[in-house]
């Protein structure tokens, strides 16, 4: 006798009995033929296996639920077409029960609580109806195209625990019953509120009760804080219940992934990104998050917040006190502590009792035994839980208290160990462990023996490679792996293999980007790792290699998203670096210790250009910011460059004043330095804030002497540079014949030395400049072609400054509507990535906007610039270059 988990159909026609007393034969015949034309070629093609026909029953097995639903589904309406086409006396009318659940397999007959709950729900459905339960309901949530309501909770006969029932039913006009269509309030037949909800591959198990409860209190509450140890599901009983109620809120549900974030400063920001908030100029990013939730209804998941549990709990509160539509939902091993939160112990799933005996059908209603047993199954092929095995598996998840990640990682044993063997090294874990942590939280103790049982299975070697791959964030690569992780101690084996062997031992996980596979781990193993680093040795060691290795990527990337290289080149290395985004964040925190600050510093001052093309901007200043208080013990060209960074930022950003002090006090440590070619950097940069600020002689006079340095170490783009900044003092004084000339001269060294970067910039001065001179023609195909470039490079920037300037050249050739709409896709741009323009080309837009907006007339106008704003940048880029 085996058992495995299934997709039982079970059905039965409405009033069969009084249709029989009327015409037995007719009414035989008529089910015969629905059953030979509907039934059994719809169940063979969702590759279900009729198990048995009883009178006017029919009982059915699907290896996907999905199929079994979508079967029942076209069954029902097949049968309501060939209905209609009969009297309401002689019509087979079906009514449809589907569970997901365990079932005993004996030869070719199945039995079990999995058919049994299929079938009492058959009798919850109405006529030409289906029921299903809230497992069913669960996986097949956004795959199914189908209205379900619920039911609430159901007491089935003879079944021990009520279920959480849901239904479907079409009009009931076509199968001859009474009763008008019924009201859908569960999933929606029309497209989903908006979320970002993760997708999980495996199967939400159990928790169905627990599930009811916190609805409840969410119900009553807008704010919802679940608690526990690590590995204890919150996460995914945070998403499961986002899911549940997504229909309670039309402006979404948004999920907030906090683990990996190691600096409070980020959390804002994280959010916004998730929102798709733009960061505004001048205006701090919380009351632009805030306004942008006030006047919605929506809820927020923050997860693992426990580790900024300050941080979050101000932000919490300052939202739900100014956003009256708003709920939030937080996953923290410690809860945020503010008035009107409500809380909820997130337990282990439910286990016997030690000492406790129980029958193998028992046994199997337990939650944590049914979590073993369907992971288990996707591990091995071969494995069933037997009335052989049920009670060791039952011991393994009762010793691991019903923690699912513990559960988890034991059941992904089964490959290679027997469930009696994963037993007994579970138990040598826990008398190996009994005295060192009983001073720790009994939900600690309980993780933490799962974490050194499964660290226990490891070769040292792995050991070894597992605790330093703990000092990354997020995923990183295989040259990351053996530039941190092996060193003159180099381990035994290749790091190849080590990490496949962890991969296959659920300690890390691998995955396919683009061309190459990426790592990472769960974040509970990342903390288990750390703890197991040996001492602050083997920690210092693998932070040193981690700083190392990513400044010496950013040092490697800095020239080529500079200088020269193909747009391809170029786009590479700007998508490296945003791969590996989130360890360049924590390297800049390992950066501001004690020992590596120079190190630290140097990686901000390499990471500016990537900041400024992808608009990371804020953030990049504060990074700067950070790292240069750590100390004045760094070189002076390290803190220059970086403060030239800082001043970069900070002009695309408006803040002029700022910028102009960051230049200004860079310049001088690279005169203190003897650097040349900073010391021009630094006047270049002084030149473009004077023309922000209006002071075009401080401009040109800082332009020139720039470009004189420049001129005198045979730095060619630094000429280009300075040249094309003249341009721009001689376009500011309307001389538009002296700013071709130093456009041109600019334009043709870059492409000279290969810095296809750069030209964006010239090719967008030229197009201003044509524009002034009324050539329009000339003016669009410098903007088009820089576009192009920009957009290959995802260069951000320049997409925003290529997209204002087409729409100036729209407003002068006379297509108003079209310009007003580029406008506010301009807008949007820059609100999103932060970027303000230069004053001179601020100008230009204004100019240009009201002559189109004139042109359009205000409901034109409107329209437009709403259409624009709402406008995705592809879509914004396709419209500018058509």
């Amino acid at each position: 006798m085996q058992r495995r988990l299934a997709a039982i159909l079970a059905a039965d026609v409405v009033g069969f009995s009084r249709l029989s007393e009327q015409d037995e034969e007719g009414t035989l015949d008529r089910l015969d033929a629905i059953r030979q034309g509907i039934v059994d070629p719809n169940v063979a093609r969702s590759g279900g296996r009729i198990v048995k026909l009883i009178g006017d029953g029919i009982l059915v097995e699907f290896p996907s639920v999905v199929d079994a639903v979508r079967c029942a589904l076209t069954i029902q309406r097949e049968s309501s077409r060939e209905n209609s086409k009969l009297p309401a006396h002689q019509r087979i009318v079906f009514r449809i029960g589907i569970n997901l659940g365990d079932v005993i397999v004996k030869g070719d007959d199945l039995y079990g609580d999995g058919v049994n709950v299929a079938a009492r729900l058959e009798k919850l459905a109405e006529p030409g109806g289906i029921a299903i339960s809230a497992t069913v309901r669960d996986h097949i949530e956004r795959r199914v195209d189908a209205p379900f309501e619920s039911m609430g909770l159901q007491q089935l006969k003879n079944i021990n625990r009520p279920v959480h029932v849901w239904h479907w039913a079409e009009t009931a006009e076509n199968n001859g019953q009474s009763g008008q269509k019924r009201k859908k309030k569960g999933l929606s037949s029309g497209p989903a509120p908006p979320n970002n909800l993760p997708v999980h591959l495996s199967l939400f198990v159990g928790r169905s009760d627990e599930l009811t409860d916190i609805h409840g209190l969410l119900s009553g509450a807008r704010l919802l804080t679940l608690t526990g140890a690590g590995g204890c599901g919150k996460t995914r009983l945070a998403c499961q219940l986002g899911a549940q109620v997504l229909d309670s809120f039309p402006d979404g549900v948004w999920f907030v992934a906090l683990a990996s974030l190691r600096d409070p400063v980020l959390l804002v920001q994280t959010v916004a990104t998730v929102l798709g908030v733009r960061e505004q100029p001048g205006r701090p990013l919380t009351e632009t998050i805030q306004s942008y939730l006030a006047p919605k209804t929506a809820l927020l998941i923050l997860d693992n917040c426990e580790h900024l549990v300050g941080d979050c709990a101000q932000l919490v509160e300052y939202l739900l006190l100014s956003c009256p539509g708003l709920k939030i939902v937080a996953t923290s091993r410690e809860t945020l502590g503010i008035i009107g939160e409500h809380v909820h112990l997130v337990p282990g799933l439910e286990v016997p009792a030690r000492g406790e005996r129980h029958s193998f059908e028992a046994l199997t209603r337990f939650e944590a035994i049914q979590l073993f047993a369907d992971r288990a199954s996707q591990r091995s092929r071969t494995f069933s839980l037997t009335q052989a095995n049920a009670g060791i598996v039952a011991r393994i998840c009762t010793r691991l208290d019903g923690i699912p990640l513990a559960i988890e990682l034991a059941a992904a044993r089964v490959r290679i160990l027997s469930v009696h063997q994963i037993a007994e090294r579970l138990d040598d874990a826990f008398r190996l462990l009994g005295e060192t942590h009983h001073t720790g939280l009994p939900h600690h103790q309980t993780l933490r023996l799962a974490m050194d049982w499964s660290y226990s299975l490891l070769t040292d070697a792995e050991k070894s490679l597992f605790r330093r791959l703990s000092v990354f964030a997020g995923r990183f690569s295989l040259d990351a792996v053996k530039a941190v992780c092996a060193g003159e101690d180099d381990l035994d084996f290749d790091l190849l293999d080590l990490l496949q062997h962890l991969a296959e031992k659920s300690m890390v996980v691998a995955e396919d980007h683009d061309t190459q596979a990426r790592y990472w781990l769960l974040e509970t193993l990342r903390q288990y790792g750390h703890s197991k680093l040996d001492g602050d040795t083997e920690l210092d060691t693998v932070r040193d290699r981690h700083v190392r290795y990513f400044l010496s990527l950013s040092e490697a990337a800095e020239p080529n998203i500079q200088g020269s290289g193909s747009n391809k080149a170029q786009a590479e290395w700007l998508d490296r670096l945003e791969a590996d985004y989130d360890n360049l964040r924590i390297a800049l925190e390992y950066g501001k210790t004690a020992g590596r600050e120079s190190s630290g510093v140097a990686l901000a001052g390499a990471l500016w250009r990537f900041w400024e093309v992808r608009g990371y901007l804020s953030e990049g200043r504060e990074a700067v910011r950070s790292v240069l208080a750590t100390g004045d013990d760094t070189p002076p060209a390290y803190r220059a460059k970086a403060l030239d960074g800082e001043g970069r930022l900070a002009w695309r950003q408006g803040d002029f004043q700022d910028a102009h002090a960051c230049f200004d006090e860079s310049l001088a440590l690279w005169r203190t330095a003897g650097d040349a070619a900073g010391e021009a950097n630094s006047l270049h940069g002084l030149a473009r804030t004077a023309l922000n600020l209006g002071d075009f002689s401080t401009a040109e006079n800082s332009a020139n002497a720039s470009l004189e340095i420049h001129r005198e170490i045979r730095n060619e783009q630094g000429v280009a540079s300075a040249l094309n900044t003249l341009g721009e003092v001689a376009r500011a004084k309307e001389d538009f014949a002296a700013a071709e000339v130093k456009y041109r001269e600019a334009l043709a060294i870059f492409r000279r030395v290969g810095d296809i970067a750069a030209s964006v910039s010239v090719l967008h001065n030229l197009g201003y400049t044509f524009l002034n001179r009324g050539e329009i023609e000339d003016a669009g195909a410098n903007f088009r072609e820089a576009l192009t470039t920009a957009r290959d490079l995802n260069d951000r920037l320049g997409i925003f400054s290529m997209l204002g300037g087409l729409a100036c050249v729209a407003a002068a050739a006379g297509h108003a509507e079209l310009a007003v709409e580029l406008f506010g896709a301009a807008d949007s741009a820059g609100k999103d990535w932060g970027y303000a323009g230069d004053r001179i080309d601020q100008n230009e837009v204004k100019r240009w906007l009201q002559t189109a907006r004139s042109a359009s007339g205000d409901k034109l106008a409107s329209s437009a610039w709403e259409r624009g704003q709402e406008m995705g940048f592809d879509a914004a880029i396709s419209l500018a270059l058509d």
